[in-house]
C-alpha cells in the first residue's frame, strides 16, 4: 500500500464557486512498489468526497462558515494507503455567501 501524500498543503477557496475548495499535496515517499492511481479526496466533519487524478483537486458540496479539515490518501492496485490531514480550514462565511449571490443576480439582471 502506498504511504500518505505529503506536503499537504492548506486549501484555497474557489473563485465563483462558494461552496468549493481547491487542495494540493505532494506524492508520497513511498508508492507500495505499485504505481498510484488516484487520490481520494475526503471533507472532515462532512464527507463529501472525489476522485482526483492529480496532485491537486477540487471538492464542492462544502458549507460556508463551517470549520473543516480534509484527508487525501493514494490509490494503487493494492488498495488505499494511508491518508494525510490538512490543517482546518472554513469557507467564508453565511454572509459573503449572501453578498456573493446578490452580485450574480445583479450581473445577470444587467444583461
Amino acid at each position: 500500500m502506498p504511504s500518505a501524500p505529503t506536503s499537504v498543503q492548506t486549501p484555497t477557496a474557489v473563485a465563483g464557486a462558494p461552496r468549493c475548495i481547491k487542495a494540493a499535496w505532494s506524492v508520497p515517499t513511498n508508492n507500495g512498489a505499485t504505481p498510484i492511481l488516484r487520490y481520494a479526496l475526503s471533507s472532515v466533519p462532512s464527507q463529501n468526497s472525489t476522485s482526483c487524478q492529480g496532485m491537486s483537486c477540487t471538492l464542492c458540496g462544502l458549507l460556508p462558515g463551517v470549520t473543516y479539515q480534509y484527508t487525501v490518501a493514494a490509490v494503487n492496485s493494492v488498495g488505499t494507503g494511508s491518508a494525510a490531514t490538512s490543517g482546518s480550514f472554513a469557507l467564508p462565511g453565511a454572509f459573503a455567501l449572501v453578498l456573493h449571490c446578490f452580485s450574480l443576480i445583479a450581473r445577470s439582471l444587467s444583461l
